[in-house]
């Protein structure tokens, strides 16, 4: 909720997180001068988010440019296509036309025979035109399905080309995920060990748990946290901690894995920063509450990614700070 005790309110949340963002006034000086916020803390917030997004937009143009690769390949193959189905009709409708015109003139000649057979009243020469007739009446009969033949496949050529132009193109969709490798990484085995509930069939609190984890890690893979981090095993355990808080436990840090391997690391745990009083207290009263001063609210419209609106892009740095007061961070 975008909450202005003097002024105006508004509500800015998203399904996932449902973060609260507070706007509180500025300080001001004796002269009347906003006092100005340090650079620095909005820089840690907005850091790792635009880094996020970039990443995702590169992975988008990525995958609009494979989309665009194969649309043309399969534009030059149906060309290719196109331009043999024609040069095959063409070659039949040349090769009837040859066989047509060799029969008519056969068929003139035979003729011929026939007349000066019946005239001459040669039997001998009327037998051999009427041999002759046969033939060509079987020939004929031949012509008569190849061009029978030709003409269905000049009609299934024109439906399936109107088909082809009415189908509605479809876009190929761009990989959303990422597949997970077939063996676990060392960090992944790490977390699991620190995570006992994750894949236990013995609890049903702990297999909705684990599904929804899975669940969770493809979700944070499309946001652009990078599998196997720091930033993604926080936020994985404070997404499921949200969903079923009986998973809150020793969580797991890929930088301390190798200590742990060896068996010298102790379980780390989770520590909320302490609150302090005042006006400059950062954290909310309620659980998902994030404050932003009015001259901080400006300067996150004036970092805005092009392609985010205004709410999402408040949304993902009030995620970010949440997660930073979260790890004691201010």
């Amino acid at each position: 909720m975008i909450e202005n005790p003097n002024a105006e309110q508004g509500q800015i949340a998203t399904d996932n997180e449902e973060i609260n963002i507070n706007v509180v006034n500025d300080n001001y000086d004796e002269e009347g001068n906003a006092v100005a916020q340090p650079a620095d803390e909005l820089d840690t917030y907005t850091k790792n988010v635009s880094r996020r997004i970039n990443k995702l937009n590169q992975k988008h143009r990525e995958a609009e440019a494979r989309a665009r690769q194969l649309e043309q390949y399969a534009r030059e193959k149906e060309q290719e296509l196109e331009q043999y189905r024609q040069y095959t009709s063409q070659m039949n409708e040349s090769m009837v036309k040859v066989e047509s015109d060799a029969i008519e003139s056969k068929e003139a000649q035979v003729d011929q025979i026939y007349k000066q057979a019946v005239e001459s009243n040669d039997a001998e020469l009327m037998s051999k035109a009427t041999s002759l007739k046969n033939e060509l009446a079987i020939q004929k009969e031949k012509l008569r399905m190849a061009k029978q033949r030709q003409e269905q496949a000049k009609v299934q050529d024109e439906q399936w080309q109107a088909q082809q132009q009415a189908q509605p193109q479809q876009a190929e969709q761009p990989q959303q995920y990422e597949e997970p490798d077939s063996e676990p990484t060392a960090e992944a085995t790490g977390w699991h060990a620190q995570n006992s509930w994750y894949g236990d069939d013995s609890d049903p609190k702990n297999i909705e748990a684990t599904q929804f984890a899975y669940y969770t890690h493809f979700n944070l893979i499309n946001e652009g946290y990078e599998a196997d981090s720091d930033e993604y095993y926080e936020a994985l355990d404070s997404r499921v901690e949200k969903a079923y808080p009986h998973t809150k436990s020793a969580q797991y840090r890929p930088s301390e894995s190798s200590a742990d391997e060896k068996g010298q690391r102790s379980p780390v745990q989770r520590v909320a920063s302490t609150q302090h009083s005042g006006r400059q207290q950062t954290r909310g009263s309620k659980k998902g509450d994030v404050h932003f001063s009015q001259s901080e609210l400006q300067r996150l419209r004036g970092l805005k990614p092009h392609n985010m609106s205004e709410q999402q892009w408040l949304q993902r740095v009030a995620q970010e700070k949440q997660k930073k007061l979260n790890q004691g961070v201010r």
